[in-house]
């Protein structure tokens, strides 16, 4: 075994790439639905040799920190303090405007390997204005500040998320 305290003090890892270049690198996973053109457009723009199956590897590296990440705040939402243990609480955020929509859908998809599983989708907009289109009509609102949550969650982690 290796031990490198400069690498453990640059958070790099099993492999050689910074955590900023990893963030770039699984942007391009992410907005592009070929792995191998997600590296090919990420080494035309940064001029960084990088493989199809590097950038599998990490894509499912950082999403699954990710998806543990979000499910440990999911569940520390609900959970409730034990016996003799200090509640801390939450930080509370400002909404985004005094009335918000929450919206709340699903979905199936063919998971290779799991076959067809249920998507659970939520998304929180800030109601910006209400409108009156025509004077006999009915006012429409516009909804801005989109904000998503998505996973293939059993009934109680959707409710936790």
């Amino acid at each position: 075994m290796v031990f490198s305290p400069l690498d453990e003090r640059l958070k790099l890892g099993n492999h050689h790439w910074t955590p900023e270049t990893i963030e770039r690198a699984t942007r391009q996973a992410v907005e592009i639905p070929s792995h191998r053109r997600a590296a090919q457009n990420y080494e035309a723009l940064t001029q960084l040799a990088l493989s199809k199956s590097s950038l599998e590897r990490l894509t499912h590296e950082w999403g699954g920190r990710l998806v543990a990440q979000q499910a440990a705040e999911a569940e520390a939402t609900v959970k409730l303090p034990e016996r003799g243990e200090v509640s801390v609480p939450r930080e509370v955020h400002e909404p985004d405007s005094d009335t918000m929509a929450v919206s709340l859908d699903g979905t199936t998809i063919n998971l290779v390997g799991e076959g067809w599983r249920e998507v659970r989708v939520a998304t929180i907009s800030a109601v910006e204005e209400v409108v009156q289109l025509e004077r006999d009509e009915e006012q429409a609102v516009r909804l801005t500040r989109h904000s998503y949550r998505a996973g293939v969650w059993e009934v109680k982690e959707c409710a936790q998320q």
